[in-house]
């Protein structure tokens, strides 16, 4: 059976473009979702978002860290409160039993909240890096912690309903900046997508320009001469 070089190049080419159809794609972002606040391109708003959340969880942890070392030293080491030098021994044994409970308490809460500070300013970092290389896996991830973090304050939102009219209030507030969390949070999803899809089309062109030289491994006669399969 006699190919001609270039008939081969042209089979090796239409069978890689029939696969690369057939392949799973990412899904495309919503058509009417291109801009964040209807304005500002998904890229720009998700710096702006990244940027802002980074500098206001970094004060927030240097404001905990500072409340926490303050009420550490005063309580020395959440052990116990200062108290007069003339105090009666019984009365400074009933306060210990009282009071390091309760320390010990706080002090487990500030090392939570230390921690919880610690991995989302690690996981913005991350996403900002991503965002800066066009990465859409560490944006993922910010997305995942930020839908953990909303479905709490949800929760938190859901207790806070009474028939107080304070409670009511605050709800009210707090629901407010769920909606708009969320929204923010679709952001990120929707630019992850894009992200994505950018992504399989830039590997899939560098396979698929690879592919397109692989009649360049054969000689150039090689269109010129017939092979014998």
């Amino acid at each position: 059976m006699f190919v001609h070089g270039r008939y081969i190049r042209k089979k090796i080419i239409r069978g890689f473009s029939k696969s690369n159809k057939s392949m799973s794609t990412p899904s495309k972002p919503l058509p009417f979702f291109t801009k964040c606040c209807f304005c500002i391109p998904l890229r720009i708003g998700c710096f702006i978002l990244g940027y802002f959340s980074l500098v206001i969880k970094t004060v927030h942890t240097i404001t905990l860290i500072g409340f926490t070392a303050y009420f550490g030293y005063t309580t020395h080491g959440f052990d116990h409160f200062d108290r007069p030098n003339d105090m009666d021994e019984r009365r400074v044994a009933e306060l210990d039993i009282m009071e390091k409970p309760i320390l010990k308490r706080i002090e487990l809460f500030f090392a939570i909240a230390l921690l919880a500070n610690f991995i989302w300013l690690f996981v913005n970092i991350a996403c900002l890096v991503g965002l800066h290389k066009r990465r859409p896996g560490p944006v993922r991830l910010y997305v995942s912690f930020a839908t953990f973090k909303l479905i709490l304050s949800l929760v938190g939102i859901i207790s806070l309903m009474g028939t107080d009219l304070t409670r009511v209030l605050t709800a009210i507030f707090e629901m407010f900046t769920f909606v708009l969390a969320a929204y923010f949070i679709l952001v990120y999803y929707v630019y992850a997508m894009q992200l994505e899809r950018e992504e399989f089309e830039r590997q899939s062109n560098i396979t698929f320009e690879h592919v397109k030289t692989i009649g360049d491994i054969y000689p150039t006669k090689l269109d010129k001469q017939n092979l014998v399969a």
